[in-house]
Order: C-alpha cells, then structure tokens, then sequence
C-alpha cells in the first residue's frame, strides 16, 4: 500500500493527528473489505492496553486533544502550563 502522505516530526502533535485523521480514508478505500476488517481486529485488539497504560491525566489530554482543542487552550482547562502539557503528549505519543 502507498503512503497517503507525510508529516515531520518536527510538527506539532495537533498536526500530526489532523494529518492522519486525513489521510485515513484514502487508506481505507484502496483496501480490500476483508483486508480492512482484518486490519481493524489487529489494530483494535492492542487499542484497550494501551489506553490502559495512559495515566488518567495522559487520557484526560489524549480526549481534549482529539476534540481539537490546542495545548494553551487545554492548559487553561486543565489548570497546567502548556510546556506541562508538551510533556503530556509527548508521552502520550511515546505509549500509543
């Protein structure tokens, strides 16, 4: 399968989710409906542990995160700095 693009690692971590949630469904429309529903069931079978791994502070970031809201924003809610928050999804990467 061809990549559907690609992001340096330099970006910020909003970017990198926004750049796969994109490219998901130009991935999942070259795959076949079998390979696709295999892939899923691997995918998903490791999903629970690795939320699981996430401290309640690293889940509560990895939510806001995929709500779209940006680091300073999220620090405000949650009261932290934003370096704080770096380091939150810097983990959170780390683990997933």
């Amino acid at each position: 399968m061809a990549a559907a693009g690609f992001v340096v690692e330099e970006e910020a971590p909003e970017t990198i989710v926004a750049a796969a949630r994109r490219s998901y469904p130009a991935t999942a429309a070259r795959c076949a409906d079998g390979a696709r529903a295999r892939g899923a069931a691997v995918a998903g079978a490791g999903v629970g542990a690795r939320w699981e791994s996430l401290t309640a502070r690293e889940q509560e970031v990895a939510q806001l995160l995929a709500q779209g809201v940006r680091n300073r924003q999220l620090g405000t809610r949650l009261g932290i700095s934003e370096h704080t928050v770096e380091t939150h999804v810097g983990q959170l990467l780390r683990k997933l």
